[in-house]
């Protein structure tokens, strides 16, 4: 029984025993004025104060009785909707965990989705379904019984997980208000620094060997530094911003120093010697690179012409 549904049966009652009594008030002296005096008015009296009291009382204890029954229907579907979104969580953090999505774990999502349909509002049913919809995105982009989930993939659906987990907040009444943008983005951000598995490969550039994050860095900066007459219109020709697989690769250094005050992560390389010089434009290389990534940047600047070694 929803709540909108109760306090319109509870103000149909209200209304009801109102109506009543004011009946009663209203006709109570005329009827009195009819009757003998002595007894017939003291019977009349107290029947009219009889009846009163017995829907009254009646009113009082099928509230009584309605507040119990929903109390504890209530008190069954908070069970049964923490049970169900325990039990999304715990798929969910199955395919996070190893980094994949399985035949297995894909064709579990679709019963927790029908129960969720039946026993919450739609905030929770809209946000598991923009979940649901990217597992169903990054399974299907190939054709084996396994899925692998790359960097930007995980750090969407820890995005699309907690917004999910904000949903259920509401849902269960734990709170009344969303969790703010500022700790959800923290949180985003503490989940991510726990995922992330410490790569020490080494990169070789100029004889120097460098971690992935430093090769790339080195790889863009020393182009810069061949071309000191580029402008940032014809960097960007050869090395965009973003691409395909890697979104802002470079920033400008406004934009870096930003980043940096707002969140207090130094999320590029800012220090003057580490920036690259264009004629018209001074940028800051990202420090955060994947394999995956490197890789796929790599293959870019070769194409491009680019020195790698």
């Amino acid at each position: 029984m929803s709540k909108s549904f109760t306090e319109a049966k509870s103000i149909k009652n209200i209304v009801v025993l109102s109506i009543v009594a004011i009946s009663v008030y209203i006709g109570f002296e005329p009827l009195i004025n009819l009757a003998p005096e002595g007894i017939a008015q003291s019977v009349v009296s107290s029947s009219f104060g009889a009846i009163f009291v017995i829907v009254l009382t009646m009113y009082l204890l099928n509230k009584q009785t309605e507040v119990e029954q929903q109390s504890k229907r209530n008190e069954r579907l908070f069970e049964e909707r923490i049970k169900l979104f325990k039990l999304i969580l715990e798929v969910v953090e199955d395919m996070l965990k190893d980094e994949k999505i399985t035949a297995n774990e894909i064709s579990r999502l679709p019963f927790p989705y029908v129960r969720l349909c039946m026993l919450c509002e739609e905030a929770p049913i809209l946000a598991f379904q923009k979940l649901q919809n990217k597992l169903n995105e990054i399974y299907n982009a190939t054709e084996q019984d396994e899925a692998p989930i790359n960097n930007e993939e995980m750090s969407t659906l820890i995005d699309l997980l907690l917004e999910f987990s904000n949903e259920c907040r509401l849902d269960l009444q734990v709170s009344s208000e969303h969790l703010t943008e500022e700790l959800l983005r923290s949180s985003r951000d503490t989940i991510e620094a726990s995922n992330n598995k410490r790569d020490y490969s080494k990169f070789t550039f100029d004889g120097v060997e460098l971690s992935k994050a430093r090769y790339i860095h080195a790889i863009i900066k020393n182009f810069a530094e061949q071309n000191p007459d580029m402008s940032l219109h014809d960097f960007e020709k050869k090395v965009p911003q973003s691409t395909e697989f890697r979104k802002n690769i470079w920033v400008l250094r406004e934009e870096a120093e930003s980043i940096l005050e707002s969140t207090g992560k130094k999320r590029h390389y800012l220090k003057d010697d580490e920036c690259v010089m264009l004629t018209d434009a001074t940028l800051c290389i990202s420090n955060g690179q994947s394999l995956d990534h490197m890789k796929l940047w790599i293959k870019h600047f070769e194409e491009n012409g680019i020195r790698t070694a």
